[in-house]
């Protein structure tokens, strides 16, 4: 049994049928499951995708999948806030349907001598590992999976983020014994 981390573009590429990676997002996430596979998340890849969902259904630029389309068109009658506050509550549900599992670790936050200060430990996780060459968004990404792999078992990244992942994917197995699966679109 595979623990896998699901990052924000792969749920965000799940939830968004317009998305081009929609498909296989979806397909990768069934075959963990039936493969016998354990697929959790972050509150930090939830946070992304709710801003990026908010921000790109008010812009009118994406439908959802259902239930959530039909939600955010009555909802969206309604005002964005109103529509962004029930689209988050809806989210929690419909990933869960998607059988990803939105954990929390409160150890993540104890703050930890770092120098002459303190950081949560995710944050002194991040800047330990600022030598992996990535934005500071998936730098956190790898340090949530990295610090889930010690707690949860968790032993790959699946993300659609090819342009970013495909850089560092050596670096992340050779170091830090995290697999990527990066899915990508097909032609």
């Amino acid at each position: 049994m595979v623990v896998c981390y699901v990052d924000s573009s792969i749920l965000i590429s799940a939830l968004t049928p317009t998305e081009s990676r929609h498909r296989e997002s979806v397909k990768t996430l069934e075959d963990v499951k039936r493969g016998g596979g354990i697929l959790i998340t972050s509150t930090y890849a939830f946070m992304e995708v709710a801003n990026v969902i908010c921000r790109r259904i008010m812009s009118g630029q994406w439908s959802l999948i259902e239930p959530l389309n039909k939600l955010a068109t009555t909802m969206g009658k309604l005002g964005y806030k109103t529509l962004c506050e029930t689209l988050t509550g809806m989210l929690l549900p419909t990933l869960e349907q998607l059988g990803v599992k939105v954990i929390e670790n409160q150890d993540f936050y104890v703050l930890e001598k770092l120098n002459e200060t303190y950081a949560a430990k995710i944050f002194r996780e991040a800047i330990k590992l600022a030598w992996i060459n990535c934005r500071t968004k998936d730098l956190l990404h790898i340090a949530i999976a990295s610090l889930m792999m010690r707690k949860h078992d968790a032993k790959r990244i699946l993300t659609a983020d090819e342009e970013d992942f495909s850089k560092i994917k050596k670096t992340l197995k050779d170091n830090l014994n995290i697999e990527v699966e990066i899915v990508s679109h097909t032609k």
